[in-house]
Parts: structure tokens; sequence; C-alpha cells
């Protein structure tokens, strides 16, 4: 849109850029230790907080996004600093679900500060129709609006060769490694030429050898990693 000016608020080191009307301006975030042991997460709210009323003051924002994750717009909204719209990724809760545990006391602020901060906020977003209906059970909420992420999906076209599926994000609880190193052995059954490329950093280092454990007969090229 001509004439809108946007800027990017980054955790990073400190710096400043811009080209045309986008402007970046790197800000580190800082973890108060006697905070952020109970209340994790509330410094780096804050620290978000202040970055953004400095930059505020110069830019007059009409409106800020924030995701939800770890409730980094918590106190931005909770002073009204600026508007804000918080856009609803995977929240606190369905990751410490992933994990088939209780939620530590620490994990069970930042799902508070997350539910709060959507509550607050000026309108809430999220990616998908499915996304939407589990957000609006964990937040309460039934004002959540539909937008895509801005990639197009271009229309699916049968193909001569094998069916190919991409992975891409960490290989974790949260990211549903599980499901997909379960779903792997069913595909291969009903389309055994299908070849699956996972782009992403298994941390654990868990995955892949229990995969091969558990699946000996299934063939399993690693030789180039992501």
């Amino acid at each position: 849109v001509t004439g809108v000016q946007t800027c990017a608020l980054p955790i990073c080191e400190r710096f400043d850029a811009a080209e045309g009307n986008l402007h970046f301006h790197g800000r580190p975030i800082r973890w108060l230790p006697v905070v952020g042991r109970w209340l994790e997460g509330l410094g780096e709210s804050a620290t978000i907080t202040w970055a953004l009323w400095q930059l505020h003051r110069q830019y007059h924002f009409d409106v800020v996004e924030f995701p939800n994750w770890e409730g980094y717009g918590f106190v931005a909204a909770l002073t009204r600093v600026v508007p804000t719209v918080v856009r609803l990724h995977t929240s606190t809760v369905e990751s410490v679900e992933a994990l088939h545990r209780a939620p530590r006391f620490n994990e069970k602020f930042l799902m508070w500060a997350e539910r709060k901060s959507a509550r607050l906020a000026k309108a809430t977003v999220t990616q998908s129709e499915s996304q939407r209906h589990v957000m609006e059970e964990i937040c309460g909420l039934n004002t959540i609006q539909v937008v895509p992420h801005g990639i197009p999906i271009p229309e699916y076209k049968p193909r001569n060769k094998a069916q190919a599926v991409l992975t891409v994000g960490y290989l974790n609880p949260r990211k549903g490694a599980e499901t997909l190193f379960a779903a792997i052995p069913k595909v291969l059954q009903e389309l055994p030429g299908t070849e699956f490329w996972i782009a992403g950093v298994d941390k654990s280092g868990k995955y892949e050898p229990q995969f091969r454990a558990d699946r000996k007969s299934t063939r399993l090229n690693s030789s180039h990693r992501t």
C-alpha cells in the first residue's frame, strides 16, 4: 500500500536499517533472573515493550502485531502503549500437551500471559480454520479472524513420478515430530515410492536413531542434512 510505513522489531543485537518504507530495528531482550524463574517471559515482554515505546515516539504506530508465543506482547497489551493485534500460533498449552505431562509453574504463567495478551488485544488472527477452533477454546474468544500465511498454494497437478513430501521445522514434540515419523511407514505402504524431505534440526538427537531402530525395513537416506 503506497505511503504505509512498516517497522519490524526482530529480537537480536541492536541495529537499525531501512529499505524504502520498511524499517528494521533490532533490539535485544533481557531475562530477569529472579522474576524469570517464576514468571517466565515477563522480563522479556517488559523490555520489548520499552523498545516499542521508544520506537512509537518516532513512528507513531497505528497498530503492532505480536505473536502469542510466550506472551511477548503481554506488557504492551496490558499498558496499552500501542494498539496490538496478536497472531495466534502454537500456544504453550499445545506445546506442553505434546510433551504428555502437566505444566510447570512457570509454564502456567506463560499460558496465562498468552491468553491475557490475546484478550486485551484490539484483534486476534490465526492462519487456519483448524487453529482458530483450537485457540477459541484455549483463549475463550469467539472473535478470532483467519488470515492465511502469504504464500499462495499452487493448484495440484498430477505427477508422473513419485510423490515428494517436504517438512520444514524443528524436530520436537511441539512441531509434531512423533506424528510425522509415525505417518511415514503408513504412507509408504500405500505409496511405496514416496520421498520424504525433512529440513530441520533434531536438537534432542533421538528421532532419527529411534526411527531407524523401529523401522529397520524402511530405507532412510540421511546423507544430506539441513
